[in-house]
């Protein structure tokens, strides 16, 4: 209770993310430096050619600069450079943030609205690798009906195996991983 300004205490909250991810996924986490690390890093950036990739990891807000084009994501719309548009081939709202997911692997599998689901070991040379399924609500993202599928081994927890499905054209499921 507060009987005037001078007797005030602010009460500091703070806001604990609960984690829905499996435990077997929070040690992948773990032997990739940490889940903590990765939310408290501020940016992400790589180069893929001559292409410049940045990408704020709290907002998502991307750019990605090349001497032909720029284009990103301010958060709500996906740009492209209109002056360079006639130089990007490809589909700018497929492409943002394409490279983004495979480099932030496998932290982007701590991301909101993910559905979980354990899947039968993937056999390689004799070596058993533990995996989940990935899918997302129907309220995330431009290609909610993408699926991934990650593979670790058991006994490091080391991720090894990444597979993945692309439904950003056709708009419908698939079982055709890449």
């Amino acid at each position: 209770m507060c009987f005037g300004v001078l007797h005030c205490k602010k009460e500091a909250k703070v806001a604990t993310k609960k984690e829905v991810y499996p435990s077997e996924l929070s040690k992948v986490f773990e032997k990739h430096g940490g889940i903590n690390a990765w939310r408290k890093a501020q940016t992400l950036s790589f180069n893929k050619g001559e292409e410049v990739h940045t990408a704020d990891l709290h907002s998502r807000k991307t750019v990605i600069n090349s001497p032909e084009y720029s284009l990103g994501f301010d958060g709500t719309a996906i740009w492209l450079d209109e002056e360079k548009e006639a130089d990007f081939k490809g589909n700018k709202d497929f492409y943002y943030n394409l490279y983004f997911y495979f480099y932030a692997m496998p932290f982007v599998l701590a991301d909101d609205g993910i559905i979980y689901e354990k899947v039968d070991d993937l056999i390689f040379e004799n070596l058993h690798y533990s995996g989940y399924k990935i899918s997302y609500n129907s309220d995330k993202g431009t290609s909610p009906d993408d699926n991934y599928m990650v593979y670790f081994n058991p006994k490091t927890f080391q991720m090894e195996w990444l597979a993945y499905t692309v439904t950003f054209k056709s708009k419908k499921p698939s079982e055709k991983y890449n």
